[in-house]
């Protein structure tokens, strides 16, 4: 095994390549940010399982940062991609077993789907399935008269990317009427509505008065919001995300 100092040295360039500081870090792994630092400046040294749920997250692995083959990033795969797929993982053997890693990583994650740029965001979101995504030159072309929309878009965008690490799915696949029968199972409906069966005004109004509240019950079980099938009634030509 290499020097502790070595491996310290390699673990510090992972976590910086990767964008983490080490609170950030620590909040994913359990591991005081103090001890982080310690391992990186080669004043102790980490044990193997810790060595392999730093190299884990920081999207590299132990024998990378033992060995120093290649403790960078995968340039194949982003370390965000990687991030995802942590969190899908973590949403399919369920939340309530990562009540502090989830959290941690996904804002890790939604901190990065704010600033890549928009082709490589929208690259994301049709790999998660997502549906009647705009294209780069629409959002393009909406920058043109201003920031406001087009910074709503993606700010959408990257929540429907969101929704699909707590469901598995992106809700605008998911039919009409099923969106309507869960906000009536929540009892969720329009703003200023005293009379619920007055309807919604668009999908976007549904799906963003739904989302909080079953993102909600996905914590509150451990499990996914109870409310939601394991599959979807899906608009026609529409697949789940995950």
């Amino acid at each position: 095994m290499e020097t502790t100092s070595e491996i310290g040295k390699r673990l510090k360039a992972a976590r910086e390549n990767a964008r983490y500081s080490r609170t950030q870090l620590a909040k994913v792994t359990g591991i005081p940010a103090k001890t982080i630092e310690k391992y990186e400046y080669g004043t102790t040294d980490p044990s193997v399982t810790r060595l392999l749920k730093m190299a884990q997250v920081l999207g590299t692995s132990a024998i990378d940062l033992i060995a120093g083959e290649d403790l960078s990033l995968d340039n194949d795969e982003p370390v965000i991609v990687k991030q995802l797929d942590q969190l899908d993982h973590m949403r399919e053997d369920g939340l309530a077993k990562y009540w502090r890693e989830f959290p941690a990583l996904l804002a890790s994650t939604e901190e990065k789907l704010a600033i890549i740029s928009v082709p490589d965001l929208l690259d994301i979101a049709e790999d998660r399935g997502l549906v009647d995504l705009p294209t780069v030159q629409h959002i393009e072309r909406l920058a043109l008269e201003g920031a406001d929309k087009p910074q709503a878009l993606c700010k959408e965008i990257a929540n429907r990317i969101v929704d699909t690490l707590y469901f598995g799915a992106d809700l605008y696949a998911v039919e009409r009427k099923e969106l309507e029968r869960l906000a009536k199972i929540l009892g969720v409906q329009p703003e200023g509505t005293a009379i619920f069966f007055w309807g919604w005004s668009n999908d976007e109004e549904l799906i963003g008065a739904l989302r909080h509240k079953l993102r909600q019950d996905a914590w509150q079980t451990g499990e996914g919001s109870p409310h939601m099938p394991m599959q979807f009634p899906l608009n026609e030509n529409d697949e789940v995300a995950v």
